[in-house]
């Protein structure tokens, strides 16, 4: 579980994700697959959809400091995500732009989007 705040900070417009709790991601449970599931339905949450992520790695930059995660989601591709700690919005948006730079990754490319909202965007469009 998280909660999180999408932050918007000015001149280019570059958005992303920060968590509001300081621990970041939530762990509800720690346990066996179907036992969690049993918990979540318990919940009341309904079961929507899965995707399958493969060929995953958290690829390090050390010259640079930072890491990066690389997977490839069947139907959608490849995608890598960004993380940085710091509780300062603007240091987490220069450290941003500083690795897209390094990654050579055009920031048309960028989202905060979680990945399930990335694809399931990608299948509407697919369908209209």
């Amino acid at each position: 579980m998280s909660k999180l705040e999408i932050v918007y900070i000015g001149i280019g417009g570059l958005q992303f994700k920060r968590a509001l709790c300081s621990e970041g991601k939530l762990s509800l449970f720690r346990g066996e697959l179907n036992i969690c599931q049993s918990l979540l339905e318990d919940l009341g949450f309904e079961f929507w959809f899965s995707l399958r992520k493969e060929k995953v790695h958290l690829r390090e930059i050390p010259k640079h400091n930072f890491y990066t995660a690389v997977e490839h989601i069947e139907g959608l591709g490849w995608t890598g995500e960004l993380e940085f700690e710091g509780k300062e919005p603007e240091k987490a948006k220069s450290a941003i732009e500083k690795a897209l730079k390094v990654l050579h990754v055009r920031r048309r490319l960028v989202t905060h989007k979680p990945i399930s909202a990335i694809y399931l965007e990608m299948e509407a469009q697919k369908t209209q």
